[in-house]
């Protein structure tokens, strides 16, 4: 069951988790839509341990890879998917990447914003996605307040 469905059902405010696989934590929050023609906006937390190649690659390089292998999962759930190009970014000190993206879910508009952090323990995802062509006061709040607070996972 997708992520974005399970968080749509759980609207009391408290997290949705899941383990994705043995090396990953995602912890999910909603934000209930005023419409039911819109999706809820969502921040997904998913915390990846140690990349076997982190050594291996620059930082940030690694940060814009992982994060294009994550978007091809948002890509192929959408129509008239785009994205803006990787922009290398630094938060709490630590390298990163982050990506805007737009698309359509059963015609209806969806964009997010997709942060990935290199620490070292592991990669730090940020995924705040919700309804419209471009983020709304939810998504921007969540955004601002999930950054400001990042921990170092050290």
């Amino acid at each position: 069951m997708e992520l974005l469905s399970m968080c749509q059902r759980d609207l009391r405010g408290s997290p949705v988790s899941a383990q994705p696989d043995a090396s990953a934590q995602t912890h999910a929050f909603t934000v209930p839509a005023t419409s039911s023609l819109t999706p809820s906006s969502v921040l997904q937390i998913t915390v990846y341990g140690a990349a076997a190649d982190a050594k291996a690659e620059r930082p940030a390089a690694l940060s814009q890879r992982y994060l294009m292998q994550m978007l091809e999962g948002i890509e192929r759930r959408r129509t008239e998917y785009r994205a803006s190009a990787p922009q290398e970014i630094r938060v709490a000190g630590l390298p990163g990447s982050v990506v805007s993206w737009q698309g359509k879910v059963n015609g209806i508009r969806t964009n997010g914003k997709m942060y990935c952090i290199v620490t070292e323990a592991g990669l730090l995802f940020f995924h705040v996605m919700g309804g419209g062509s471009a983020p709304n006061t939810d998504m921007a709040a969540a955004i601002n307040s999930s950054l400001k607070s990042a921990p170092a996972m050290r």
